[in-house]
Formats: C-alpha cells, sequence, structure tokens
C-alpha cells in the first residue's frame, strides 16, 4: 500500500488579509511551516469570515460530495499535498458517510496573513463513528485563503522534505539519517535518480495519521505512501521511540522504496509485487526469514487460497483484516524473493522500465488494481518469461524443499 502498518489534535494555520502577492507569500511560506503554540490573539475579520467559509464549503462538499468545491480549499503550489486531498475525498464518494461536522476548538491570529486553527471533525462511515481534532495551516494567495496542511516543523535534505509534529522529533531525525544512508544505497542499487523531490509526513499518533489518508484506512495500517503523495509514518502512542527503533526503521524504508518503485514504473507496478519487493529489500537480508518460512509452511499446510498467484494478485489488501492482512504481506514478500533469486536486480529493472512505457493512471492503487494486473502480467512475461502459472509453481517448489 505503500503502506505498512478519541480526539486529534493539528492545528489550522490561515492566512488572513487576502490582498495577496507573491512576495506576501513567500513570507509565509508553504514549505516552511512554523510549529506555532495556539494562543488568545483574535483573528481579523477577514481571517473569521474565512475561516466560517472554510467549514461551510467543506461540509457542504462532503455532504453533496462536490470534489470542485472540496478542491478549492487548497492551495496547489504543493502538490503531494493536493493529492493527498483529492485521494482522501476520492475514497469519501466511495463511502456511506452521514453527519459530517466540523467545529472550531480555538483559533489564533499568526499575523496579518495568517492564521490557525483547530477543528474538530466528525462523521459517521458505514455507522462507525470518526473524530479527529486537526491542527492545519492556511495561508493568503491572490485567489483567497488556502489551507495549506497540518502545522508541522521540517528538515530538507537533498532531494527529500521531512515534516514533523514536535513530538517526532526523533523519528524525524531517524528518517533523515535513514534517507542519507541507507535509502540512497537502495537508489544506487536500482540506478535510480529521484524524478521530484520527495516529501515525508511525521504525526503525533497513529489515529491522526490514519484520518488524513482516507476516511476507509484500516486500523492496521502503520505507513502509508501512492506515488507523488507524501510517505506517512507515525508515533506510536505510549512505546518510546528507542523500544522500536528498529522497527520504525524498516517502516521508513518500506514507505520510501514503495515511492522509487512508484516512480520507476510509472506507478504500474501491481499491488503485491510492490509489497513483496517493499519487504523484502527493507529487510537486513536479501531473503526471507525463517519466520517468513514458519509462515509460508503452516499456510501451504492449510492450502491458504492466497498462496496461489492468481488469487493473491486479485486481493484487495486493504480490505483485509488480521492475520489475512499478515498473511497477505508474507506470501507477496516470497514472491519477490523468488523474481529476485531468478532475475535479479537486473531483471528487476528491466520489469520497471517495461511498466514505465506505460502512461501513468490517476488512481489509487486499489482503484486501478485490475488494469495494473494486466499491465504486470504482460511485463513479466514480455521481459522475464513469467506467469502468474510458473510463479505459483516456484513458490509451491520452494515451500516443498524447506525443511
Amino acid at each position: 500500500m505503500k503502506k505498512l502498518y478519541s480526539i486529534l489534535l493539528l492545528f489550522v494555520l490561515f492566512v488572513s488579509g487576502c490582498t495577496s502577492n507573491e512576495q506576501l507569500v513567500s513570507t509565509v511560506a508553504f514549505n516552511s511551516s512554523p510549529t506555532i503554540a495556539i494562543t488568545d490573539i483574535k483573528l481579523t475579520t477577514d481571517q473569521q469570515n474565512s475561516l466560517n467559509n472554510y467549514i461551510s464549503t467543506r461540509e457542504n462538499a462532503v455532504k453533496n460530495k462536490d470534489e470542485v468545491s472540496f478542491l478549492s480549499l487548497f492551495d496547489l503550489s504543493d502538490e503531494f499535498y493536493y493529492n493527498e486531498q483529492k485521494a482522501w475525498f476520492t475514497d469519501l464518494k466511495k463511502q456511506t458517510v452521514s453527519n459530517y461536522n466540523l467545529s472550531i476548538v480555538s483559533s489564533t491570529k499568526i499575523d496579518e496573513y495568517s492564521y490557525k486553527a483547530a477543528l474538530t471533525e466528525t462523521f459517521n462511515i458505514s455507522e462507525v463513528n470518526k473524530k479527529y481534532t486537526y491542527n492545519l495551516v492556511f495561508k493568503c494567495f491572490d485567489d483567497g485563503y488556502k489551507e495549506t496542511g497540518i502545522d508541522m516543523e521540517s528538515i530538507q535534505l537533498d532531494g527529500f522534505t521531512i515534516y514533523y509534529n514536535t513530538t517526532a522529533k526523533e523519528y524525524a531525525d531517524e528518517l533523515a539519517n535513514i534517507f542519507n544512508t541507507k535509502t540512497k544505497s537502495l537508489y544506487k542499487l536500482f540506478s535510480y535518480t529521484p524524478s521530484f523531490v520527495g516529501q515525508a509526513r511525521i504525526y503525533s499518533n497513529m489515529t491522526t495519521m490514519r484520518g488524513t489518508i482516507k476516511p476507509s484506512t484500516p486500523d492496521w495500517v502503520g505507513g502509508w505512501n501512492e506515488y507523488k503523495q507524501s510517505i506517512k509514518i507515525a508515533c506510536y502512542d505510549d512505546i518510546s521511540f528507542s523500544d522500536i527503533k528498529d522497527y520504525i526503521d524498516q517502516t521508513i524504508i518500506h514507505e520510501q522504496i514503495h515511492a522509487m518503485l512508484s516512480d520507476l514504473s510509472n506507478d504500474n507496478l501491481t499491488y503485491f509485487t510492490q509489497e513483496g519487493f517493499a519487504m523484502l529489500f527493507s529487510s537486513d537480508k536479501l531473503e526471507l526469514t525463517s519466520a517468513d518460512n514458519a509462515t509460508l509452511k503452516t499456510l501451504f499446510a492449510k492450502n491458504y487460497n492466497l498462496i496461489d498467484l492468481t488469487t493473491l494478485e486479485s486481493e484487495h489488501l486493504e480490505a483485509l483484516q488480521t492475520p489475512d492482512s499478515s498473511n497477505y504481506y508474507t506470501i507477496s514478500k516470497a514472491y519477490g524473493y523468488i523474481l529476485y533469486r531468478d532475475h535479479g536486480i537486473s531483471g528487476i529493472g528491466k520489469l520497471l522500465a517495461e511498466l514505465k512505457t506505460n502512461q501513468y493512471i490517476e488512481l489509487s492503487s486499489d482503484d486501478k488494481l485490475d488494469t495494473i494486473n494486466s499491465l504486470t502480467n504482460d511485463a513479466l512475461k514480455k521481459v522475464l518469461d513469467e506467469d502468474t502459472t510458473t510463479l505459483t509453481k516456484k513458490l509451491k517448489d520452494y515451500i516443498n524443499n524447506l525443511k
């Protein structure tokens, strides 16, 4: 999923005055949002009006499933954040949503051209109650006030920007370290030069992160990436960073591999292969672990349906619950290993290059599953002479030979 694995408080920075020009906007530049503590500074009349308009427009857009009105609330200058809002709304349109409401928790003026507000969002989706409190940033542009995202600090790297909640500084520093070491080593392994400056957003907790992905995000998701969106990870509640550092490192690498594979394939690599390669290349050794092998033997003995590649590739991971979602990852990793074992990095590179000759399809991986399955299967046959039958047999032979 390009993913791995209560009130949430996110703050909103809003821009006021809206007699905007380029110099004004650069004064509160989108990519350098400071984390500002809420104080009781009253909004200007223009700022208050814009906040009220934001709330009413968003509520009506959600209730009427009006994508044009919804997307008009966001700044286009950050392509990644805009894409994330579009993905959120695309998912919402497929859901049964009721009782959507936004309410102001607090607001404060930053300056004449910016302000912030904490807004609580509540709604029901398929009879499940959802409640978040978002800390967002809004700024003034030539065409009015626009939401520019959750209030975060930032770290600028060469070719990558990390946005993070102030409570996530250890995570941000670790992500920067991983990017400058392990991630760049993987880039070299795949002869990869990113076609855009990447982003990561690190949230204060899992609930907040899941709420920003899309309304239907499963509760087991612990990380996320879709093509030309930011990598999303979050702090773990009540667990110290030092206790889960190794897992966080693997999660970071996993999501960055997804971003790389999407870029190398025009996001046309099918879901299970994305997950398989991300699981394999984020591990310390490019092989299956004893735990992986034990799981495969157990599932094979039970004639578990996802062992068959035709079934696996058609499964919608985001609809699965544990342990099926966990099994999906293990089996996908096994198929990723088979492809790496038999064809090496050069073969994987040929597969990705062939997929990149196809046009990018502006849908989430789950929404275009059938199409990218077909594209991946065609590419596998053309450049590696593999298909679902041969790969399924290879995996079953591998499992049968385990001791």
